[in-house]
């Protein structure tokens, strides 16, 4: 017979103390919401979960929260001290959970405006879509940021920008002169952004048609396209919302 190695005998490795998952946190939500008699544990069982060593625990709790709406307002002074947190996910879910709980669309606007710009796409997706869902409450404050963002010299921080300022439109003037700028770069996706924002805002951007009509005209086959699809949009007899957003606002009513 062949000499085959000897296996080495398998390890008995001891169980560690349970730990409550991403399950049982979104369940310690659902019980704020539904049991009152058990809404003070829950309640400082996800509190506590905010002071984790990992950052993913601390943005669920902060996410869990948020579901918990006007339950959670217990909560609202420990999830403002996680926006100033390491970590950029649990700054954005803490700042949409302290929106949701208490509607502060002017606390939470600003730190995910610096969210757009961050590295993580995954994180600056979520923050767009955040900022999409609070446009409606935040259009004062929301503006401003945004037009600053728009100027970013990351070229993906500018058409994020770009992009949400239709939500932002408290000043139809200062988004119609971002747009008319950002139509004449010399960057693609700054003008296919430009142009999904125009879309975005029918007819509301009248005034921009000629200047749409004039991107059909563009070198790159998918700025042609964006722009027949603005211009139908512009010339569309169904009204467009003021709240018509490019970004998809849908973020899912998660609340139990």
């Amino acid at each position: 017979k062949a000499n085959l190695p000897r296996q080495p005998k398998p390890r008995r490795v001891r169980a560690g103390p349970a730990t409550r998952t991403d399950v049982q946190i979104r369940a310690a939500a659902a019980l704020v919401a539904i049991s009152p008699t058990d809404r003070q544990e829950q309640l400082s069982f996800l509190v506590k979960a905010l002071e984790s060593s990992s950052s993913d625990i601390r943005a669920v709790s902060a996410n869990a929260l948020g579901m918990c709406r006007e339950s959670a307002k217990p909560a609202v002074e420990a999830l403002m001290k996680r926006l100033e947190d390491d970590s950029e996910r649990v700054r954005v879910e803490s700042a949409y959970a302290m929106f949701r709980i208490a509607g502060d669309a002017d606390g939470a606007i600003p730190v995910l405006v610096r969210a757009i710009g961050s590295i993580d796409s995954g994180t600056a997706g979520l923050a767009s879509v955040y900022l999409a869902s609070i446009a409606p409450k935040g259009r004062r404050v929301g503006q401003p940021l945004l037009v600053q963002a728009a100027r970013h010299v990351r070229a993906e921080v500018r058409q994020r920008a770009i992009v949400l300022l239709p939500c932002f439109s408290e000043n139809l003037d200062v988004t119609r002169d971002v747009l008319i700028v950002a139509l004449g770069s010399s960057v693609v996706e700054d003008r296919l952004a430009a142009l999904q924002a125009i879309a975005a805002m029918g007819r509301r951007a009248k005034d921009l048609q000629t200047r749409v009509q004039k991107s059909q005209q563009d070198e790159v086959e998918s700025v042609r396209q964006m722009a027949m699809l603005a211009e139908a949009r512009i010339q569309s007899e169904e009204s467009c919302p003021e709240t018509s957003s490019p970004v998809d606002p849908a973020v899912p009513d998660d609340s139990p």
